[in-house]
């Protein structure tokens, strides 16, 4: 199944169950897939489709930060709630010690790492959206100090 066709049937589900926050997630993301797919001139595949989620959660994620610094502890809550919701529709997320099984068989293969950032472009590609870049880039940089 299309990521698209399931966002379209979780809308429908939500509607009947009177979900009116999930309804709201769930447009906001098909709205979000429908401008990329204007700005592409194509259909997204779905692994396109899930970095727009991922990037809708890190955005979030930052405006979480923002409600925190502002002591409005109302809007935290309400977004930490539509980050569940999206999380829902990425692929697994590698657990810690996966991630650094990848990272450390990165750094074997390029031997001497001079800079830091070719490793995380790498490692990046091949968790593909089932780590945060945050995560890889931190990771990475643990790693290279000890070299």
């Amino acid at each position: 199944m299309l990521f698209t066709q399931r966002l379209t049937q979780d809308m429908k589900a939500a509607m009947k169950a009177g979900d009116k926050e999930r309804l709201g997630v769930i447009r906001f993301l098909l709205s979000a897939i429908k401008n990329a797919e204007i700005d592409k001139g194509a259909e997204l595949a779905d692994e396109e489709a899930q970095k727009i989620v991922a990037k809708q959660i890190k955005q979030i994620n930052d405006a979480i930060e923002q409600f925190k610094a502002g002591g409005r502890d109302d809007l935290v809550q309400a977004e930490a709630a539509k980050v569940e919701i999206l999380k829902e529709y990425l692929p697994k997320q590698l657990s810690d010690q996966e991630l650094e099984a990848v990272v450390d068989q990165v750094l074997a293969e390029m031997g001497e790492v001079k800079n830091p950032g070719q490793v995380i472009g790498l490692v990046m590609k091949q968790v593909a959206g089932r780590a945060d870049g945050a995560r890889v880039a931190r990771l990475v940089k643990q790693r290279v100090s000890k070299l």
